[in-house]
């Protein structure tokens, strides 16, 4: 029987300590931010806020541009 989720069970680079130890800080950093501007009040838009935080975390932990999407499309360049 094949597994529910094949992307999942055969991961090509599975997540390192390091990467498994920021995801916590990261979701904690991006609730302060959420939370800060829609319940307190305290915080501007966090919208680009959680933006460049993305990035950032992208950029430590050494993704491709590709991850994100970022790439021009044979469609648009007409």
């Amino acid at each position: 029987m094949a597994a529910a989720n094949p992307v999942r069970s055969s991961p090509k680079a599975p997540l390192s300590f390091r990467d498994r130890a920021t995801s916590p800080w990261e979701l904690v950093v991006g609730s302060f931010f959420v939370i800060g501007h829609n319940v307190f009040h305290r915080v501007p838009n966090e919208v680009p806020i959680l933006f460049a935080l993305y990035w950032i975390s992208g950029w430590i932990r050494g993704w491709l541009w590709k991850m994100a999407v970022v790439v021009i499309f044979l469609g648009w360049a007409t």
